[in-house]
């Protein structure tokens, strides 16, 4: 036990100071927790002899995250997506198999394992998608939302897979499927019971300690994987139906925030013991399939889904973000090799060659998706050829704007809202450019001029006619996308007012050195603001005005939204 609380440490030490340097080169953290297990396993120094007490930490961090996703998922965002899902999911799943097939077969992999391993390539990693849009800020756009919603009908199907395949070795195949089914069904039942007639009153009551929310909500949680486990079901379906009964509860957010921290960490774990297994060099001849199909994995899938989703009338910069983010293995892959492995269908070979195909996927993909803005600009023009005129409903279709002496707003959600309010009573001519869809959504609906897209979306920029704006203003705090904003509009020798937004001092200075002419500083504003009327809310009678009419502007604020 003492050896394995120091292979521990260990890990955590590499993936910090990875971490750390990753940090200060802005490359996305998940590769050094990956690389930290890559030294410390069969390609490193073989620090790590634990790897059943390291899996079992991992799973806790699938658990806490497919939790959390359960936990914040909303099915009326997710509803007007299920076509969309259906379709490119489905299309995604079988071309995906056949062409994954067709290369094992002519690398000469017998037919069954070429099968499973055809049909490991088909899902993608919902840990890492959701962690990589979460990080981003782009789990609630439109690309983020139809990537969770093909993410979704992928886990149903692996899901199916793992019960009919492990249902082989029963005597009665199809009954057992019949009955894993009905099992899956009778808990997503007593799990909505008990949420809606127990749970309801019992999260009122303890409430208002926060660390018992918390508490129970774990409780909660493992009682349910358990009881999925006890069912013969997996865990990470019980965390999912788990959360899934406390997303209508008030509490959700509170729970989420405080659960986030608790899984990141277990997820570490998770990301350095994946990383443990990738060992290229134990492949043998293997190695040439194990190249063909990490390509095909991180150009094949991509181009697969850009393909359907231009198909489907989708923009070019939603189909490349959601088809960047389909180009990797998912650990759901490794658990179907595995079983696999278990039956006796194929060897323990296939099971090396799929974990390295999911380390290098997952970590060239999440180098990708932090770059994705300038490969979008590269791949622009080829993109373009693919894009239909005819554009889907869910998308917001170009538009050529005449207006001159404008005001153009990048980001309308909360600083931007109130400011959009501000420039309605000045009766300025706006144009709102969002990437948020159903902000965009929202705002055309109150007669508001909005564009979907963003700053770093030069197609958007050149329909927003710059040159004659009276007024620019960013609340985007990226200050790459900023200073890029001050470039074009500089470039075309525009006379407008630049206002801009930077979330550190840094930043601040960075911005006024490039030109801008005022740039909004939330933290500063915000203490300038409260130092402002500190004097008065002293004032008992103040006080209290104060609170009511502040209760009631964000009240009316948020139950809008």
């Amino acid at each position: 036990m003492s050896y394995a609380f120091g292979e521990v440490s260990v890990l955590i030490i590499l993936a910090s100071l990875g971490a750390l340097i990753l940090f200060l080169l802005r490359q996305p953290s998940i590769l050094a927790y990956l690389l930290a297990g890559a030294i410390a396993g069969p390609l490193g120094f073989g620090l790590i002899k634990s790897q059943e007490i390291l899996g079992v930490l991992s799973s806790f961090g699938i658990a806490l995250l497919l939790f959390l996703v359960g936990l914040e998922l909303d099915f009326t965002k997710l509803k007007k997506l299920g076509r969309t899902s259906l379709i490119i999911g489905s299309a995604q799943v079988i071309f995906t198999t056949l062409i994954g097939f067709f290369i094992c077969r002519l690398l000469g992999v017998a037919m069954v394992p070429s099968f499973y391993i055809a049909l490991a390539l088909t899902f993608s990693s919902t840990i890492i998608i959701v962690k990589l849009f979460s990080d981003q800020g782009e789990l609630n756009t439109l690309a983020g939302r139809i990537a969770l919603s093909i993410l979704l009908f992928q886990d149903i199907v692996a899901l199916s897979a793992v019960v009919i395949l492990g249902g082989l070795n029963q005597d009665a195949t199809i009954w057992f499927g019949v009955f894993t089914l009905l099992r899956a069904v009778a808990l997503v039942g007593v799990v909505i019971f008990i949420a809606r007639y127990a749970l309801k009153y019992l999260f009122s009551i303890i409430a208002r300690s926060s660390e018992l929310l918390m508490l129970t909500a774990l409780a909660w949680c493992f009682v349910i994987v358990m009881s999925s486990l006890l069912l013969g079901l997996s865990a990470e379906l019980g965390a999912l139906i788990a959360g899934l009964a406390l997303a209508s509860m008030p509490y959700n957010l509170e729970i989420s925030a405080r659960l986030k921290s608790l899984r990141d960490f277990f997820l570490i774990l998770f990301f350095v013991g994946l990383g443990s297994q990738l060992a290229i060099t134990s492949l043998g001849t293997l190695q040439p399939l194990f190249w063909t199909l990490t390509a095909f994995v991180l150009i094949g899938n991509p181009i697969i889904v850009i393909l359907i989703m231009s198909y489907l009338g989708y923009r070019r910069r939603t189909n490349l973000t959601v088809g960047l983010s389909m180009g990797m293995v998912s650990e759901f892959s490794l658990v179907l090799i595995a079983l696999g492995v278990k039956l006796g269908h194929i060897t323990n070979n296939y099971l090396t060659l799929i974990a390295a195909v999911a380390a290098l996927s997952i970590a060239v993909t999440s180098y990708l998706m932090s770059h994705s803005d300038q490969i979008y600009i590269c791949l622009k023009p080829w993109l373009k050829k693919l894009e239909r005129n005819k554009f889907n409903s869910d998308e917001h279709s170009p538009i050529i704007l005449k207006n001159k002496n404008h005001t153009v707003l990048f980001g309308c959600d909360r600083l931007g809202e109130r400011i959009l309010r501000t420039l309605k009573s000045l009766k300025h001519s706006i144009v709102v450019v969002d990437f948020n869809p159903d902000v965009v959504t929202k705002l055309k609906k109150q007669g508001v001029t909005c564009l979907y897209g963003d700053m770093s979306d030069l197609e958007v920029m050149e329909q927003l006619n710059l040159d004659s704006a009276r007024m620019i203003i960013s609340t985007v705090p990226d200050v790459a996308d900023n200073l890029l904003l001050l470039n074009l509009v500089h470039k075309l020798k525009s006379k407008a007012i630049i206002y801009l937004t930077a979330s550190t001092w840094h930043d601040c200075q960075e911005l006024y050195q490039a030109g801008a002419h005022y740039v909004i500083f939330p933290h500063y504003l915000s203490a300038e603001h409260f130092s402002s009327i500190l004097a008065k809310l002293t004032s008992p009678t103040y006080l209290k005005a104060a609170k009511r009419d502040h209760l009631a502007a964000i009240t009316k604020h948020y139950s809008v939204k």
